[in-house]
This record gives structure tokens, sequence and C-alpha cells, in this order.
């Protein structure tokens, strides 16, 4: 079942129930019964490239098995394409930001944002050339992170109100990085997390100090190599939880734990050990996000969604966890939680 057939179905029962009440013979017809009641407001949002298309769901915590979505964001209006990329969630004011390479837009009152509706707002756009691809939203802030292809991160102060804007900071990585993936900020610290290629086309994190007035080519502080390439597929997200100076970084069918991320520095598993890895069910995956109220792990792939509880301490395989399958059809590429 597509996902526009899950979001029309209760509409479809009910105009059913009301044609069949209708067409009856004599005697006054039976009232319709009242319409089902909206679902709750959405707490996670998937970016789905394959349906082109935001789904989101206001349970974070379903049952294992097919993906039930709530509402979806689709249609010509919303101007999304199947480049969609990441997504960047400011839960205080239910802002949801979208890049799809050439572009990244805002969606307000994205908790119930649903159907062939336009952008609220668009913060930036490009007609051709480099490309947006990760997102980091620091709210704390209200700057916006973006990774370009191929090794510049774009900085977008004021983010909240940027409309048609242009980046007040650009941050090259040419000394780095040959390609970007993702980046990540902690904001309490001031360092700067940007995921991609480094000369040898090998993954890694290049980390900067002073995020935030960082501009022009800089040389990184400190580097923590990965060591995957992208014939093995790479992952392209990672996740900066600042309250506790805690890096998670995707790796195949892994999730490897950095705590005192901020100073860290060589080769994974060589003069560089993670705290933790945590394995997944699946050998790849696109993305990762932790909810941190609930202490919760998501890990995307193209396929559905691996959920997994007490992500600040789960080491090794997890003892329990919950495997969310995508419709046929979908590429999930990215997701955020709310609290």
């Amino acid at each position: 079942m597509s996902l526009t057939r899950k979001l029309y179905r209760s509409v479809i029962v009910v105009l059913f129930v009301s044609l069949t009440a209708s067409c009856g013979g004599g005697g006054s017809p039976e009232p319709s019964p009242p319409p089902p009641p909206p679902p709750s407001p959405s707490k996670a949002f998937v970016a789905d490239s394959g349906f082109v298309a935001i789904g989101s769901s206001s349970n974070p915590k379903p049952s294992p098995g097919p993906v039930v979505v709530d509402r979806i964001i689709q249609g010509p209006n919303s101007t999304l394409t199947g480049s969609l990329f990441d997504l960047g969630l400011d839960a205080v004011n239910d802002r949801l930001y979208v890049s799809d390479l050439l572009s990244i837009v805002v969606f307000n009152n994205a908790s119930t944002a649903t159907g062939n509706i336009a952008p609220s707002r668009t913060v930036s756009k490009r007609t051709s050339g480099a490309q947006y691809q990760g997102l980091y939203l620091d709210t704390r802030h209200d700057r916006l992170y973006v990774t370009v292809v191929p090794n510049e991160v774009h900085v977008f102060d004021n983010v909240s109100s940027v409309t048609n804007g242009v980046a007040t900071r650009i941050i090259s990585t040419a000394n780095d990085a040959t390609y970007l993936f993702a980046v990540a900020v902690d904001t309490a610290k001031d360092v700067l997390y940007v995921y991609g290629l480094g000369g040898t086309s090998l993954t890694q994190i290049a980390v900067y100090d002073n995020a935030s007035t960082r501009s022009g080519s800089v040389s990184a502080d400190r580097m923590i190599t990965i060591g995957d390439s992208l014939g093995s597929g790479p992952a392209v997200g990672m996740f900066a939880d600042s309250a506790h100076d805690r890096l998670y970084v995707p790796r195949n069918g892994q999730v490897l734990v950095f705590d005192n991320a901020s100073t860290r520095n060589g080769a994974v598993n060589t003069t560089v050990l993670p705290t933790r890895t945590i394995t997944l069910p699946v050998a790849a995956m696109n993305y990762i996000f932790v909810e941190l109220t609930a202490d919760r792990l998501y890990a995307v792939d193209n396929n559905g969604i691996s959920i997994i509880d007490n992500a600040s301490t789960v080491n090794g395989i997890p003892a329990s966890g919950i495997r969310v399958v995508a419709a046929p059809g979908s590429v999930y590429r990215a997701i955020v939680v709310k609290p």
C-alpha cells in the first residue's frame, strides 16, 4: 500500500459509510457517524526520496512491522524532489528544515503539516553547481550549518527568519576533505564535526574548535579517521550530544560512540577506540538520530528504521529493539524526532 493510499484510507472509509446510509429504502436515513478524530500531532519525521515525501507519525516508538504514517507532505506544491537528503528540527517552534540538494526549505507547524502544501519559506536555493547536503540546526544560537559539495560548510545566522538568503559565513575544508557528507556541532564546547572523505578517499571526521567564528579556509584541529570507502557504502549522518561531549558515528552495520569526543584524535581501532560500539540489525544505514529525552537511537536505512532504547549505555548487540519496515518503493534518507 502506497503512502498516499495510507493517508487517505480513513477518508475513503467515512465516505463509503456515508454513501451506504444515504442509498437505503424508505424512511429517514440513518445519521452518518462522525468522522474519526485526526491523529495526535506528529513527533517522528522521515525523508522518503522514493515517494518524494516527508512522512510523519504521532508515535515515536511504534510496534515492529510495517511503517504507519499519520501524515504526508507530498506533491508539486511542496517543491520536494527525489534528491531529499537531510532534515533539521526546531522542536520548540515546530519547524522542519529540509535539504534537497539545490534548496533548503522550511515547513512551519510541522507536527500537523500534511498534503500538497508549499513550504513556509525557502532559506536558500541554488540554480546549479554545488549541492546542499547534510544539515545541523543549532537552535541555541538560531544558526544552520549545511555541507555543500565538495568541501564547504555554509553557515546561516538568524536562520529562523532567513528567506532566499546567502550564507553568513563559508568554511572551506579543502585542506582536510575531498567530499563532505554531514555536519554536527557541540554547541556547549563550540566544536564543529565534519564527516566526509579524506585525501585517501576513506571516511573521516574533521574536528574544528571555535565553530561559531570559523570562516574561510581552515585546517582541522583534530581528525577521527573512520576508514570506510564509498565502495563499502558509508553512512552519511552523525549525531552530537553536547550535554555529554558524546559523538555517535555510523559505520557499516554499527554505530560508534565516542565519549570525550571533543578531545579524540586518530584512527579508529588503532590510535582511537570507540567508548562503545552498537551493532545494528542491518548492514548499512544512511543516517542516525538520538532523541535525548527518551535516550533512544534511530538508525535509518533505505528500507526502514531500527529503533534502540538506552542509547547512552547500550553496547554490542542490543538486548531488544524495534525494526520498522518501509513501504515498497520507499527510500528512507533521514529522520528527526521531537521529545
